[in-house]
């Protein structure tokens, strides 16, 4: 039956009344669920690079912090989860550094952060006199909680090498109109 229908016994209609009425006064909804931002919150992300010998030995990966965010915001304590062994301890330091907010805690509190670590591709450089490429600023996804720190690959560079290619012709019949058909490279 609707609750719009006509009620087919003289109970059904207080008894639907009755129960729309209670779920209406008496409804229990998830925590939070009527408080916007209640719980702790990263305020701002302090600290978070890409640590130099996780860089250079190309280690990237995800560590996951729990950390515990006092009444007044402080962040406590924090205990690594899982994530590489290598970039755990700039993640801890990070997760302790940054600024929190707890509103509507009566009391400490666990907050869930996960930092990710990312090597972008780059093109090896084609003199040894170019800079390198600088890393993006990091950045904080609040509804995934997670933070990623993006380092550029490291590129080692000899000044004494010089690449050089060779070519050799080699013309088809169809090619003798074109101006570089048919260039290849020599064998060495």
């Amino acid at each position: 039956m609707f609750p719009w229908s006509a009620p087919r016994s003289r109970f059904e209609g207080p008894f639907l009344l009755l129960v729309l009425s209670s779920q209406l006064l008496f409804g229990q909804s998830a925590p939070g669920a009527g408080q916007e931002g209640a719980g702790p919150a990263l305020v701002k992300l302090v600290g978070f690079t890409y640590p130099p010998i996780a860089r250079a030995a190309h280690v990237s990966g995800k560590v996951a912090v729990d950390v515990v965010i006092g009444a007044d915001g402080q962040a406590e304590s924090a205990q690594i989860t899982s994530g590489p062994q290598m970039l755990q301890p700039a993640s801890l330091e990070a997760a302790l550094q940054s600024q929190y907010a707890c509103r509507g805690c009566t009391a400490a509190m666990h907050y869930k952060i996960s930092f990710l670590y990312k090597i972008l591709e780059t093109e090896p450089p084609k003199d040894c006199d170019q800079p390198l490429p600088s890393a993006p600023q990091p950045e904080w996804n609040a509804s995934r909680q997670q933070a990623t720190a993006f380092a550029p690959e490291i590129w080692t560079c000899d000044p004494a090498v010089e690449v050089r290619r060779t070519f050799r012709r080699a013309r088809a019949a169809k090619c003798l109109y074109l101006w570089n058909c048919g260039l290849h490279p020599a064998d060495d």
